[in-house]
């Protein structure tokens, strides 16, 4: 059930043994990969595939996180990562997530992911992609 009519994508994990610590906590460090999936499967929402950028010079790495931890998954929890876009500029793209357990929000956080070329230059974003990014950020479900 989505929190908001806003334009976002959700991913469900159940947390696996490899991802927590002996007191079966989820380690911090694995929030960050879970957020990226989330943002990958965004991107592949509005039919953008990083994978898929043949002849030209484009990517979008990550710029910036910050983040805030309210309370620890579990071994075995269900967990949904939902995100959503916040920002489009010219060389980046800001996004937001929500980590949930039921309807328990266990970490907020944003990122910033900046276009660059291949030589780690910024660079502007695809026009293509731009519009399918700046069209989801105004949107709703």
């Amino acid at each position: 059930m989505m929190r908001t009519n806003r334009f976002e994508t959700c991913v469900e994990y159940q947390v696996r043994r490899a991802e927590v610590d002996v007191r079966g906590l989820v380690h911090e460090s694995v929030y960050l990969n879970w957020l990226h999936e989330a943002f990958l499967q965004h991107l592949q929402a509005q039919e953008i595939d990083l994978t898929n950028v043949e002849g030209t010079d484009y990517m979008l790495r990550l710029a910036e996180f910050t983040g805030k931890y309210l309370m620890p998954a579990r071994l075995a929890d269900l967990i949904k990562v939902c995100c959503w876009i916040t920002a489009v500029d010219e060389m980046s793209i800001g996004m937001s997530y929500e980590v949930l357990r039921g309807d328990t929000t266990l970490m907020k956080g944003d990122t910033r992911y900046a276009c660059v070329s291949s030589a780690y230059q910024a660079v502007a974003i695809r026009s293509d992609w731009k519009f399918k990014m700046e069209a989801t950020r105004n949107a709703t479900r």
